[in-house]
């Protein structure tokens, strides 16, 4: 039921992105990006990796916020940012592994 609710604000956009227990939520800065069809390819880049499960790609602050599998591992995300081209780079700067529960991430 909780997941369902979850799934319909994150489907409507009020909220950015939920961790659930035993997801890990990682916030890499992405460098390289220059106009408004770079993030949608970033995005499309990291959920090509299996086991993520959202991601938002952000232009202005250059950052992403990915929520995968706690067994994705973060070179994974960072390899798969660089060989989405276009002179991609990106660096994990924090990762927050989830234990119990639920976490929220407002935009």
């Amino acid at each position: 039921m909780r997941r369902g609710i979850l799934s319909a604000l994150l489907g409507f956009g009020l909220i950015a992105s939920a961790a659930w227990a035993g997801d890990k939520t990682v916030e890499m800065k992405i460098n390289g990006m220059a106009c408004g069809a770079c993030p949608p390819a970033v995005t499309r880049a990291i959920q090509g990796v299996k086991g993520v499960k959202a991601c938002q790609v952000d232009l202005k602050s250059a950052k992403a916020m990915v929520t995968a599998d706690e067994s994705v591992k973060n070179e994974e995300l960072v390899k798969a940012v660089k060989e989405a081209g276009h002179g991609f780079s990106a660096e994990v700067v924090q990762y927050t592994l989830r234990e119990s529960g639920v976490l929220f991430f407002p935009f």
